[in-house]
């Protein structure tokens, strides 16, 4: 052309002239300067992922720019990447890094739908990764992949469904805790919703590195029974959250689609034995899950009709068998939770009718003292103990109920769940929010309670 000096046609051509020149970098005999580049090839990737985002950012910030004609090919490293994977062990550090890119350019929306062959050639080395024997690969795919790479849309990517449940299990059931372990329950929670809507997926054997495509029909049961002993034994209390939520997405799915899943009793257990977890965090995570399946209440009641009423039983044990430590303790997190379990409480009570609350129950300790107790009864012990204190259990007049009353063939309220091996932070520091929250003040718990106490009332008249 005519034109001389710097311009974005100029520079893109020398930019990919300059990157030929180089060759093919796997050709690098040094596995060390082999793992250099690669990792340059990380930094250099990501700059080109910023400037493609930019490129979607008006001047004015008030309108959507126009496409533009020249984007960032974000895709021109894959070959060495593909190449990479293959190599020797001695190369390890090298291929960690080829690993961790493919899985972030794959991640992202792409501008241009890869073709056939490039998936095919993807999926393989996908699926030859999360097979692998060296765990270190295996956790830099979960751990980069997650948790877009099914949101994606891309055509075919349900073929690794299989592959990252095993290499998600594997993850969870590693010793080590700087492993992807947060990673791994989001992309399992990322997927509970998908057997329902696919019924039955065609996917690559996890047992098998070649290309081997079977039909499986037990894409749920694998992976709600991954997600099951992780919410019990998970290690990681980030993770354990996680585990919780995901088993609360799954019960909402089977409630919409009225399965009667015969695992919604045991997912349900470990969440309420969680209300009393010595980790707040998680217990408080475990009350939220409670909420969100207050929305569900009349499938649960078509599922088994006791259940609300139990849920109600469980809050009001848990309350009574946590409050005597709430009172003693000195930080804040032990008394928020007991608010947080009495306004659950008041929320679930609210979504029964009056006759269903005041159905007597029957317990094996209020038989034998002659006491005929209600739900309605034993909330307003359990109000009146949080304002009076917990000294009145000893007086059988103003003790609601214990943990060991609701035991039974569907609740065992002392399922074992294993502690957390990291320490709980009683502050968080990163969190601005946190510095924030105003202190439960004794005035403040009585306030909430006498609220309590009226809603309560105001449903009954």
């Amino acid at each position: 052309g005519t034109l001389t000096g710097w311009h974005a046609d100029v520079s893109t051509v020398m930019w990919r002239r300059m990157l030929g020149i180089l060759g093919d970098v796997n050709n690098i005999a040094n596995p060390e300067i082999h793992a250099q580049v690669f990792d340059y090839l990380c930094e250099l990737w990501q700059n080109l992922a910023k400037i493609r985002d930019n490129l979607g950012i008006s001047l004015d910030n008030q309108s959507s720019p126009r496409p533009p004609v020249l984007i960032p090919p974000l895709r021109i490293l894959t070959p060495w990447l593909f190449k990479a994977t293959m190599l020797p062990e001695k190369y390890k550090q090298g291929k960690l890094h080829a690993y961790k890119l493919i899985c972030k350019i794959m991640k992202r929306r792409q501008d241009v739908s890869p073709n056939r062959d490039f998936l095919t050639h993807f999926y393989n080395i996908m699926h030859c990764g999360l097979l692998h024997t060296d765990q270190d690969i295996v956790n830099t795919i979960i751990k980069h992949c997650s948790p877009q790479f099914f949101a994606l849309g891309l055509p075919g990517a349900t073929l690794l469904i299989m592959d990252f449940i095993v290499a998600a299990g594997r993850v969870a059931s590693s010793s080590s805790l700087n492993a992807p372990r947060v990673e791994a329950q989001v992309l399992l929670g990322s997927i509970v919703c998908f057997p329902n809507l696919y019924q039955e997926l065609p996917a690559l054997h996890p047992s098998n590195s070649d290309i081997v495509m079977s039909h499986f029909t037990d894409v749920k049961e694998l992976t709600i029974k991954t997600v099951l002993n992780s919410a019990r034994e998970e290690p990681s209390g980030p993770a354990r959250c996680v585990a919780l939520c995901s088993l609360g997405i799954w019960m909402c799915e089977e409630f919409v689609n009225q399965t009667n899943h015969p695992q919604i009793k045991e997912a349900l257990n470990v969440i309420c034995v969680s209300l009393k977890f010595p980790n707040k965090v998680v217990a408080q995570v475990a009350c939220s899950v409670l909420n969100v399946l207050l929305n569900y209440v009349q499938q649960l009641q078509i599922y088994h009709s006791d259940y609300p009423l139990k849920i109600i039983e469980i809050l009001l044990a848990t309350v009574t068998y946590l409050l005597p430590s709430a009172e003693t303790s000195s930080y804040e997190q032990d008394k928020r939770l007991v608010v947080s379990l009495l306004l659950s409480l008041l929320d679930w009570m609210m979504a029964l009718p009056l006759p269903l609350l005041l159905k007597p129950l029957h317990h094996a300790e209020s038989e034998s003292d002659g006491r005929e107790n209600s739900v309605l009864n034993c909330a307003y012990k359990v109000l009146h103990d949080c304002v009076y204190g917990s000294q009145h259990y000893s007086n059988p007049k103003y003790f609601p109920m214990s943990l060991s009353d609701l035991a039974s063939e569907d609740y065992d309220p002392f399922m074992q769940l294993e502690c957390l091996k990291e320490p709980e932070p009683l502050h968080s520091p990163d969190s601005e929010r946190s510095t924030k929250l105003q202190p439960v003040t004794e005035g403040m718990c009585v306030t909430a309670f006498i609220k309590c106490t009226e809603y309560c009332t105001r449903h009954v008249i």
